[in-house]
């Protein structure tokens, strides 16, 4: 995902609670340290969980998740890309990819519910 996708994600979030907090739970710790150079970063063996607990979330189009997502009955708004797998296309590559408990970010930053 586009560096822009972060950063309207994290102004979207702001807008629901201004005083949120953010880390970054990646593989990716280079190319996170690249985007977020501020920001908190962990990768280890408690990943899953950090997702499965956070209250507020910003998902990347990886499978790996969805399911903590899915599960955390804590998550007051979970943001994710537009299309899944095929955000910067324009276009849902597979109708399962759509969670009602998530809300959508398109490429110009708006959010949709589906």
């Amino acid at each position: 995902l586009p560096k822009e996708y972060w950063y309207n994600a994290m102004e979207n979030m702001r807008k629901i609670n201004p005083r949120v907090r953010f880390g970054v739970v990646t593989d990716d710790v280079e190319k996170a340290r690249e985007f977020f150079p501020n920001f908190p970063i962990k990768h280890d063996e408690d990943d899953w969980r950090t997702i499965r607990y956070a209250h507020y979330l910003i998902l990347s189009n990886s499978s790996f998740a969805i399911l903590p997502a899915l599960l955390n009955k804590n998550a007051k708004k979970i943001i994710a890309p537009l299309h899944w797998a095929r955000h910067n296309l324009g276009f849902w590559a597979l109708e399962q990819n759509k969670y009602k408990e998530f809300t959508y970010q398109d490429r110009d930053g708006n959010l949709h519910t589906i």
